[in-house]
């Protein structure tokens, strides 16, 4: 029987926290340079579970030694053969004359997936589990905040190149105009989506007690997926809402439901205008991001035609020719694709299938009679299939913000599995 243990080392509450909240990761500036705080706390969470992994060969018997994260956990081979996929992509990116640049420029955020060995290392029971789950929820509440007020300030007449220049600075995010409305879009504001689902579904389950208290932070964290004015965010939002309706509508009660149809009126009443201009705008035919986004996908694929199988490897460079002028990428909007054109169908199907493998992970719980297993089930399940359908819009999945989560939820599954001796 495993200790119930509920504490979670602070370094891996820093981690949650910073994927949140810390934008793009460069929060500590010294003069014109930025000090890169993400990736010194992978650094540092490699480090914590290596030493640990290497004292532990030193005082364990040969036994307990195959209890490591590297070997004993569900998702250890798949992440290792990831990898392998990306090494294999580097390779035949270097042998297409690639620029090693922009190889390493595609490959660096996927080695966020190796978090997954320390936090199985030390995140082991459910109670570990649901609080790296709550301290998620809450700092995507905290930037839902950071998002609403900025908002009101930017409506109120605020100085925009003051607060554009502030988040520009620190990574943080951006600020612009949809047409003529304010957008204010922080790194973190995909996970505030999720966090919105996670919260959808804490009520639903009657969860916390405390109603009135988690139907307002579902309010401010539906309010902030709004003012991301992001399609992919608002069409995963709402494919979130629509599952959460189609699985959960038994587990609904009268008080959920009156406070959804208050929630979604004081929106409709204050935002209605905006929504349908910003609406009306994104799905137009002249607007430019969306046909920056489909030239760069039928460019993308048409790539890919030629290779089919392993792709033209990491770090293709690609002239796309825009009404914004000629650009050079090797970074691109469509996330699925660009892997697609960089790994090929093979690829695609093993990192793709680590996706749908936590996402059917997570339904098979949805039987549970345990409502916390249940719940966090069901949970990675949402965040799984809205960040998919994010990422042919947006990189994300192939972004520390995206992989991170992904991480966090690997964990999850991980522990449900050994709590449910599975």
């Amino acid at each position: 029987m495993l200790k119930k243990d509920v504490k979670v080392p602070i370094l891996f509450t820093l981690i949650v926290v910073e994927l949140v909240l810390g934008g793009a990761g460069r929060l500590i500036i010294i003069g014109d340079n930025s000090i890169s705080e993400r990736y010194i706390l992978f650094g540092l969470g490699m480090f914590y579970w290596i030493y640990n992994e290497g004292y532990k060969s030193q005082t364990s018997s040969s036994s307990e030694l195959t209890k490591s994260a590297l070997t004993n956990t569900r998702y250890s081979l798949h992440i290792i053969l990831v990898f392998l996929m990306l090494m294999v992509a580097g390779i035949i990116g270097f042998f297409y004359s690639n620029s090693i640049t922009n190889i390493i420029g595609n490959f660096q955020a996927y080695i966020f997936l190796l978090l997954f060995f320390p936090f199985a290392s030390v995140i082991r029971t459910k109670e570990q589990a649901l609080k790296v789950f709550n301290v998620f929820n809450e700092c995507a509440v905290i930037l839902s905040i950071f998002i609403i007020i900025l908002n009101i300030a930017l409506n109120a007449g605020y100085s925009y190149t003051i607060l554009a220049n502030f988040m520009e600075k620190y990574g943080l995010g951006l600020i612009g105009y949809s047409g003529t409305t304010p957008r204010v879009f922080f790194k973190g504001s995909i996970l505030i989506m999720v966090a919105f689902g996670n919260q959808l579904l804490i009520i639903v389950n009657s969860y916390q007690k405390n109603l009135i208290r988690s139907s307002v932070k579902l309010v401010i964290l539906g309010l902030a997926t709004i003012f991301s004015y992001t399609m992919g965010i608002w069409l995963g939002a709402a494919v979130v809402l629509l599952i959460v309706l189609i699985l959960q509508w038994r587990r609904l009660k009268m008080s959920t439901i009156v406070i959804g149809i208050i929630a979604l009126l004081c929106v409709a009443y204050f935002e209605k205008d905006t929504i349908m201009k910003v609406f009306q705008l994104r799905t137009g035919s002249k607007d430019i991001s969306s046909l920056v986004k489909k030239q760069q996908r039928q460019v993308l694929l048409n790539l890919w035609k030629s290779h089919p199988f392993f792709g033209m490897g990491l770090g293709k460079e690609v002239v796309l020719s825009t009404v914004m002028g000629t650009r050079v990428m090797s970074q691109f909007e469509s996330a699925w694709i660009q892997l697609l054109m960089n790994t090929g169908i093979i690829g695609l199907f093993i990192y793709g299938s680590l996706i749908v493998r936590a996402s059917y992970d997570g339904l098979l719980k949805l039987k549970n009679s345990d409502t916390t297993i249940r719940m966090l089930g069901l949970s990675i399940f949402l965040s799984m299939v809205s960040l998919s359908i994010v990422n042919w819009f947006n990189p994300v999945l192939n972004n520390p913000i995206g992989i991170g989560y992904l991480v966090i939820s690997l964990t999850i599954l991980n522990v449900i599995r050994v709590e449910n001796n599975i």
